[in-house]
C-alpha cells in the first residue's frame, strides 16, 4: 500500500506543475512559441572578415579583420593568398597607442602582395607604425610593404603616421613590379624616414626597384607599366634623401612607363641631405634605369624644402631614363636639377609642353618666364643639355616656362579636369589649391549654401548668411540677408484618426495633400480566448497609419456563428471548446489520481483475498 501511495504522490507532483505551465502558456502567450534564429556568426564575421573562396576575395569589416587577413597573406600559405582580392565593407578606425604599431602591412619582404585592394569608397583612419632603432628592421613601412602586379583603388587614408628607416609611404613602401593606383587619397598624415640616413619616402609610393632574394641578389625583374591616377595627397613628408608627394622614385631595373595623371599634392615635403642628387619633389623623385616617367594634368602646390637646394614641383632630379610633363602646374621650379647624361652618354630626353606653367616661383628670372631648374647642372656645361619645350628644342640656358598667377592657375585647373567624369575631382583639386596656397582672404562673396548660414531661411523669415572668401570659400564674420523659402513641406506624413497630410517644416501649420485614409482588410493580431480580448488592425495603404480595435472575449460552451452573434462575439469567430470542472486540466489531473487510487485499492483487496 505504501508503494501505491508513493506512486500517487509522484503523479501529483508531475501533473500539477505541468498543468500550471500549460495554463500559463495559453493565458499569456496565446499558445505561440518564440524560437531563436540559430545565427551564430559562422560566416567569419566574428573575426572581422569573410572569405569567398569562389571569388578569391576577403571582405574586411574591422581593423582586427584587416590584420588577420594580412597575417594570412604574409604567412605559410602566401602562394595561395598572394593574389586574393581585398574589399572593405566599412570605414576602419585603428586605435592609436603611443610608440606602438597597430597594423600588419600587406606583403612582406620578398613576398609582395599581388591582388586588388578595393577601398569601396571607405576610409582607413589612425594607422601607426612604431619607430625602430635598427635600420634593416625598419624598412618597408606602409599599408602595403611590397607590391607587384597590384591594384589599389577607391580608398582614403587619413590621420595616420608612418615612420621608418627608409622606403616609407602611406600606401606602398616598395613597388617591385607594376602597380595601378586610382582614386586614392591621403589626408592629414605624417610620413617620416630617418633624418640622418633614410631614403625614399613618398606619399603613395616609397620607391620602385627590383625584388631581392633572401641572399640579397636581385630576383628577375617584372616588366609592365604603372599608373597613379585621380589621386591626392595632403601630408608632411620628411627624409634624409629623396622625398616626394606621389613617389620618391628610383625606378630602376624594370623596363616600364610610369604615368602619373590627374593628381594633386599639397603639404610640406623636406629632405635633409646637402649632397647633390638627394632632393625633394612635388610629384616624382627621379628614375635611374630604363623607365619613362609621364606627368600629366598634375598640380603640385606643396611647400618643398631641400637642404641641397634641389627641389622641383614635378621632379627632384632629371637623371637617365626619359621624362614628359604635360599640361601640369607646379609651385616653384619644375625640376630640382639635371645631374648626368643618359646611359648612352647623350643628354636625358626631357619634354615639357606649352600648356605647363609655374605658379609663384621662388626663383624668378623675368616677369613672365621662369627657369625650369632649381640649380644648374653639376657635371656638364649648361649648353650641352637640351630639352623640348612646346615642341621646340631648347638648350638649358634657354629653358624657361610661363609664369602664371594663382587666379590663372585656378582657371587652368578647372580646364584640366573639365571632363564630366572628372567633375568631382575638379572640385577636390580646386579646394586643395584654395586651402593650401597662402593668400589674403577677400570676403566679398554672397553664397547661400547651408554651410554659410548663420540662421536658415524659413517660410516666414529670411536667411542670414556669412560673406565668404572669393578665393578659398572660407566663411567670414560679416553677414548679409537672403530670402525666405516659401513653405517647405515634409516628405513624410502627418496623421489623424481619419486623414493624412504633409506639414510645413517651418510654420508647422500649413498642410498639403490632405486626404482621408484608405484602409485595407482587417488583420487579426491576437486571437480572442475566454480569458482575454483579441485584437485586430488595418492599415492605410497611402501613409501607413494603423487603426486597431479589440475582439471581445469568447463565451463558454458554444461554437456556432449564430451563438457567437447572440453573445456579442464577432461573426465568423468560434468560441473556445475549453471546459471547466472535470473537463479542465486540473480536473483531468485529479481524475487521473482518483483512477490510480481506485486501481491500487482493488489490487490490494485481491492480494488480501489470495492470502
Amino acid at each position: 500500500m505504501k508503494k501505491v501511495l508513493a506512486l500517487i504522490l509522484s503523479l501529483v507532483l508531475i501533473v500539477l506543475p505541468l498543468s500550471g505551465v500549460l495554463a500559463f502558456a495559453e493565458e499569456d502567450l496565446g499558445g505561440e512559441q518564440i524560437v531563436g534564429d540559430g545565427s551564430d556568426g559562422g560566416d567569419g564575421s566574428e573575426a572581422g572578415y569573410a572569405l569567398d573562396e569562389d571569388k578569391k576575395t576577403f571582405t574586411v569589416s574591422t581593423p582586427d579583420g584587416f590584420n588577420a587577413v594580412a597575417a594570412l597573406i604574409n604567412g605559410a600559405d602566401y602562394e595561395t593568398y598572394k593574389t586574393y582580392n581585398i574589399t572593405l565593407a566599412n570605414d576602419l578606425e585603428f586605435v592609436v597607442q603611443e610608440g606602438m604599431s597597430n597594423f600588419t602591412s600587406l606583403g612582406a619582404d620578398i613576398k609582395p602582395y599581388c591582388g586588388t585592394f578595393d577601398g569601396a569608397g571607405h576610409t582607413i583612419k589612425g594607422l601607426q607604425t612604431a619607430v625602430s632603432t635598427t635600420a634593416s628592421g625598419d624598412r618597408y613601412r606602409a599599408l602595403i610593404a611590397q607590391a607587384a602586379n597590384c591594384t589599389v583603388k577607391n580608398l582614403t587614408i587619413t590621420d595616420s603616421t608612418f615612420t621608418g628607416y627608409e622606403y616609407v609611404s602611406a600606401l606602398i613602401a616598395a613597388a617591385v613590379g607594376p602597380v595601378t593606383v586610382t582614386n586614392v587619397h591621403v589626408r592629414n598624415s605624417i610620413i617620416l624616414g630617418d633624418l640622418t640616413k633614410g631614403n625614399n619616402v613618398g606619399g603613395l609610393c616609397g620607391r620602385f626597384f627590383e625584388p631581392k632574394k633572401p641572399d640579397g641578389t636581385n630576383m628577375p625583374t617584372i616588366d609592365g607599366d604603372s599608373l597613379f591616377e585621380n589621386c591626392t595627397v595632403v601630408a608632411t613628408i620628411s627624409s634624409f634623401k629623396n622625398a616626394a608627394g606621389i613617389c620618391a622614385g628610383e625606378a630602376s631595373g624594370a623596363n616600364q612607363t610610369i604615368t602619373i595623371r590627374n593628381c594633386v599634392v599639397a603639404g610640406t615635403y623636406e629632405t635633409k641631405s646637402t649632397a647633390s642628387g638627394n632632393g625633394t619633389a612635388g610629384i616624382f623623385g627621379f628614375a635611374n634605369g630604363k623607365s619613362k616617367i609621364i606627368i600629366e594634368n598634375c598640380v603640385s602646390i606643396a611647400e618643398l624644402i631641400a637642404a641641397s637646394g634641389e627641389a622641383g614641383s614635378m621632379l627632384s632630379m632629371v637623371r637617365r631614363s626619359e621624362y614628359e610633363i604635360k599640361n601640369s602646374i607646379g609651385y616653384g621650379a619644375f625640376a630640382g636639377f639635371i645631374l648626368i647624361e643618359g646611359a648612352s652618354g647623350d643628354p636625358v630626353p626631357v619634354s615639357i609642353d606649352a600648356a605647363s606653367a609655374v605658379v609663384d616661383p621662388k626663383k624668378e628670372e623675368s616677369v613672365n618666364t621662369v627657369s625650369l631648374w632649381g640649380v644648374a647642372p653639376t657635371k656638364e656645361p649648361p649648353e650641352r643639355y637640351t630639352l623640348t619645350i612646346g615642341g621646340e628644342s631648347k638648350t638649358f640656358v634657354d629653358a624657361t616656362t610661363p609664369l602664371i598667377d594663382m587666379d590663372t592657375a585656378k582657371v587652368r585647373i578647372a580646364e584640366m579636369y573639365g571632363d564630366e567624369d572628372l567633375k568631382d575631382f575638379k572640385t577636390m583639386a580646386l579646394a586643395f589649391v584654395n586651402d593650401n596656397v597662402p593668400h589674403d582672404h577677400v570676403f566679398d562673396c554672397k553664397n547661400t549654401a547651408d554651410k554659410y548660414a548663420k540662421s536658415m531661411p524659413t517660410c516666414q523669415n529670411k536667411g542670414i548668411y556669412y560673406y565668404s572668401c572669393s578665393i578659398c570659400g572660407l566663411a567670414g564674420t560679416e553677414t548679409f540677408e537672403g530670402e525666405t523659402t516659401g513653405h517647405r513641406f515634409a516628405s513624410g506624413w502627418s496623421t489623424s484618426e481619419t486623414e493624412h497630410w504633409h506639414l510645413c517644416l517651418d510654420c508647422q501649420t500649413e498642410k498639403e495633400g490632405v486626404e482621408e485614409h484608405t484602409f485595407g482588410e482587417w488583420t487579426v493580431k491576437r486571437e480572442a480566448t475566454e480569458k482575454r480580448d483579441g485584437e485586430r488592425e488595418c492599415e492605410c495603404s497611402v501613409c501607413g497609419y494603423k487603426k486597431t480595435e479589440k475582439i471581445p472575449k469568447l463565451t463558454p460552451a458554444t461554437t456556432t456563428a449564430a451563438e457567437n452573434q447572440n453573445t456579442g462575439t464577432p461573426a465568423g469567430e468560434q468560441k473556445s471548446t475549453e471546459k471547466k470542472g472535470c473537463g479542465s486540466t486540473l480536473g483531468v489531473g485529479f481524475g487521473m489520481i482518483a483512477t490510480v487510487a481506485f486501481a491500487g485499492a482493488v489490487a490490494s483487496r485481491k492480494k488480501k483475498e489470495r492470502k
